[in-house]
């Protein structure tokens, strides 16, 4: 039985920021595709309050909290578990790491922080960012948030993990393909864009970050395939060819 699926990563979502247009793309086109499976890929709140270079910067950072980041992104997560007919699965992301370093820092906060004990993961499948627990297999893919920001980075996934691989982290995309002759087999990795503003204020200068996210179809552990989709301007071109466009599709509005 074919399954299908839908591919987020870097949404990066935080309190009292609106949804970037984005974003709201790929939720409204949800609605229509009906998805098995949800992944994201991680970097699921942006924790500003927890950068290093914001440490020093209290008028920014002044309100923020803990439950209040959790709030938004438990309200974003509520729609995907509804959403995905099977299952959903949470990669964390090194700013959703952020967490677990505060604590290193500041044990009193043990216990009541971390992403276990904020957000409800009842029929969620929950992984943390490094090995071993990322990459997921799911069908015959893996899925990870990432890990290298080298020039040709989905190469260096590649020929690191030797497999086909799925991430973001970088918030661009890419592909690599490899045929192992030996194993008579072809391996890809495939990266995507975000799913945020591409121009933070913690960044001065321009940078080449773009939105987007991948559709993917599993036919069991026998094979898949990924269409990774840009988007700009809150439109992109679904596979079928349909202009998608979140705010002139009303039926489907996020």
């Amino acid at each position: 039985m074919i399954k299908k699926g839908i591919f987020i990563t870097d949404t990066h979502w935080q309190q009292d920021v609106p949804m970037h247009p984005a974003y709201l793309a790929v939720k409204s086109f949800a609605k229509y595709f009906k998805p098995d499976i949800v992944v994201h890929g991680g970097d699921i709140g942006e924790w500003e309050f927890l950068m290093g270079l914001n440490e020093k910067r209290l008028q920014l950072i002044s309100g923020k909290t803990y439950l209040r980041e959790y709030d938004t992104i438990n309200r974003e997560l509520d729609f995907w578990k509804e959403i995905a007919r099977d299952k959903l699965h949470l990669l964390l992301g090194n700013h959703d790491e952020r967490i677990y370093k505060a604590i290193e820092k500041n044990p009193m906060l043990e216990g009541l922080v971390e992403w276990e004990n904020q957000v409800d993961l009842k029929g969620v499948k929950f992984y943390r960012w490094r090995q071993p627990e990322q990459p997921v297999r799911i069908g015959v893919p893996y899925f990870a948030h990432g890990w290298y920001m080298v020039k040709y980075h989905a190469n260096k996934h590649l020929e690191a993990f030797s497999g086909n691989i799925i991430y973001g982290h970088v918030h661009k995309f890419q592909q690599a393909s490899k045929i192992l002759h030996a194993q008579d087999k072809q391996i890809e990795a495939w990266s995507v864009g975000c799913l945020r503003d591409l121009n933070p204020c913690w960044i001065a200068g321009p940078n080449e970050w773009q939105h987007g996210f991948g559709i993917f179809y599993l036919n069991g552990q026998k094979s898949f395939n990924f269409y990774p989709i840009n988007i700009i301007d809150g439109t992109f071109m679904t596979p079928e060819g349909e202009l998608w466009d979140y705010r002139k599709v009303h039926k489907y509005a996020a």
